[in-house]
């Protein structure tokens, strides 16, 4: 359930999701992407969100996704030709194709991470002691309301006997 406080202050929360576009469009106009691999942003997602299922159907990021399954099924294809993820039949349902990242393709996602990692590093280095312990925070509470917000949190927090 969302805080009454922060849902009642539309203005602050606006300001705040601007600020966070602001940030993240800089950020993505500064990013160098590894060049000896050429993906696609939508190629890019797919493959995050694979990877760290472990395992995916088809059908469940085709929801994921939002799109059309033909629409998926050529980012898979285009995945699966650049060696990053498998595909194979479901053997309890034919019909079924299920979806994993191969070792290249997690440490593709291993070296955006890193670059990615790289550039936050880069950017908080400049800030002074007490803004790096504001920031450092400001991201363990959006990770913690994350949690609060997260469907299998709240399912895992049902199951929890306290």
């Amino acid at each position: 359930m969302p805080n009454q406080t922060l849902t009642s202050n539309s203005a602050d929360i606006a300001a705040t999701v601007a600020a966070f576009a602001r940030l993240m469009d800089r950020m993505a106009a500064e990013h160098q992407p590894p060049t000896d691999v050429g993906i696609s942003m939508p190629q890019l997602r797919c493959l995050h969100l694979i990877a760290g299922a472990g395992e995916l159907r088809m059908s469940r990021l085709v929801v994921q996704l939002g799109v059309s399954i033909s629409t998926v099924s050529g980012l898979i294809d285009r995945l699966v030709d650049h060696g990053l993820v498998n595909r194979r039949d479901d053997p309890l349902d034919r019909r079924q194709v299920v979806l994993s990242a191969t070792p290249a393709g997690v440490e593709f996602l291993d070296r955006m991470r890193e670059l990615s990692n790289a550039q936050f590093r880069g950017l908080i280095s400049h800030l002074t002691p007490e803004e790096l312990r504001i920031v450092h925070r400001s991201i363990e509470i959006l990770s913690q309301a994350a949690d609060r917000a997260s469907p299998a949190s709240a399912a895992d927090s049902r199951k929890d006997p306290r």
